[in-house]
C-alpha cells in the first residue's frame, strides 16, 4: 500500500497562510506541524466499525493534534503523546512492507527530479532548503546539497490536494519519457534511510527496513568518501543508485531520539491510514528524517558535516549533465 499522494491533505487556508515560525522546536517544519483533522466521513466509518461515539472520536483526535503540538513545540514528552496514541492503538509496532522493487530500465539522476520538481513548483528551492536542511538552510549550502533537497522534496506531498511533485510530473502532458516517469516512482517506492557506507560500496541500512528494500551489492551515486549517508536506494537493471542521496557525517550508534522523531510522525499519519507500514511513513515523511539528521548535525557535529557536504560538491558528478538528451 503506497499512494503517490499524501495521506493526509493540509488545510488549504493554513497552506497558503503567511510564513511563519510554527513551532519553537521544530521551527524549520512543513505542512507536517499544520492541524490535519480526521475528516467527517472518515470519523463516521470508524465509530460505526468500532462501535464508537463520533463525537467522543473527534474529541480525541482534537487531543491528539494537541499534544502532537505540543510535542513539537518542545512543551510535551513524547512519552505524554504515545498515551494518547495508545488509546486506539497508534503506537503499536509498524508492519514491513513485504514487497521488492521492481528494476527499472535506467538511472533518473537527482539533477533530473530536481529540475522536473522545480517545472511544477518554482520556489521549490526555498521550501526544500528549510525542510530538509532545517538550521544549515541559512548559511548557503554548497549546489549539490540545495540539489538533493530538492529531490527529497519532490516527494513530499507538497502540492495542491497532496499531491507530490513527482507523482504530478508523471501525469503532466505531454508526457516526459516513459523510462523517467518509471524512474520517478521507483524513487518514490524505495524508502528514504540512513545508510553505513561497507567498504566494497555496499549500504547498510540504520534504521529499521524490510528485506526487500535493502540493496545487495555496491550502490552507485554514493557521495565520495562518505561514511554514512541518507537517501533512497533504488533497483534498476544494472544494479542500484542511491538516489536524493546526501553525506550525514558521523552519526552515533545510539539513534533512539530519531526514532522517537519519526515515530511521532508515523502515529500522526496513522489516524488517516492504519494500515500505514514503516516504509510508507519513510516515503511519505521522508524529509523529517533528512531534517533531523541535519539539525542534530547542527548542534553535535557541525565542522564534520559541513566539511563532508563540501567534499562532496568538489567530487565529479556521477552522472550526465543532461541524460534526457541522450
Amino acid at each position: 500500500m503506497t499512494k503517490l499522494r499524501g495521506f493526509p491533505g493540509p488545510i488549504e487556508d493554513l497552506e497558503r497562510a503567511w510564513p511563519e515560525s510554527l513551532t519553537a522546536a521544530d521551527p524549520f517544519a512543513g505542512d507536517e506541524r499544520l492541524p490535519d483533522p480526521m475528516d467527517a466521513a472518515r470519523l463516521v466509518r470508524i465509530s460505526t466499525a468500532r462501535g464508537l461515539d463520533k463525537d467522543e472520536l473527534a474529541a480525541w483526535d482534537t487531543e491528539f493534534l494537541r499534544v502532537h503540538g505540543a510535542v513539537l513545540d518542545g512543551r510535551a514528552a513524547v512519552a505524554e503523546l504515545r498515551a494518547v496514541a495508545a488509546v486506539h492503538g497508534l503506537d503499536a509496532p509498524f508492519r514491513d512492507d513485504r514487497r521488492s522493487p521492481v528494476p527499472v530500465a535506467r538511472v533518473v539522476p537527482d539533477e533530473v527530479i530536481a529540475d522536473l520538481a522545480g517545472d511544477l513548483v518554482p520556489d521549490i528551492g526555498l521550501v526544500s532548503a528549510d525542510r530538509v536542511l532545517g538550521p544549515w538552510a541559512d548559511l548557503s549550502p554548497p549546489r549539490r546539497v540545495r540539489r538533493a533537497a530538492s529531490t527529497v522534496m519532490a516527494y513530499a506531498p507538497l502540492t495542491r490536494q497532496g499531491v507530490r511533485p513527482a507523482a504530478r510530473a508523471r501525469e503532466t502532458k505531454p508526457l516526459i519519457a516513459l523510462w523517467i516517469r518509471s524512474g520517478l516512482k521507483a524513487v518514490h517506492m524505495a524508502p528514504p534511510m540512513l545508510w553505513r557506507v561497507q567498504d566494497d560500496g555496499s549500504l547498510e541500512p540504520r534504521l529499521p527496513l524490510a528485506r526487500g528494500w535493502r540493496p545487495v551489492g555496491p550502490v552507485s551515486g554514493v557521495p565520495t568518501g562518505a561514511g554514512q549517508v541518507v537517501g533512497r536506494a533504488v533497483h534498476h537493471q544494472g544494479g542500484w543508485w542511491l538516489a536524493c542521496g546526501m553525506p550525514t557525517g558521523p552519526v552515533p550508534d545510539d539513534l533512539s531520539a530519531l526514532m522517537a522523531r519519526l515515530s511521532v510522525a508515523g502515529w500522526r499519519l496513522r489516524r488517516h491510514e492504519p494500515r500505514l507500514t514503516w516504509e510508507d511513513l519513510l516515503r511519505d515523511r521522508g524529509e523529517v528524517l533528512y531534517r533531523a539528521l541535519c539539525e542534530w548535525g547542527w548542534y553535535e557535529w557541525p565542522e564534520a558535516l559541513w566539511h563532508s557536504w563540501q567534499a562532496w560538491s568538489a567530487s565529479p558528478d556521477p552522472w550526465p549533465a543532461d541524460p534526457r538528451a541522450s
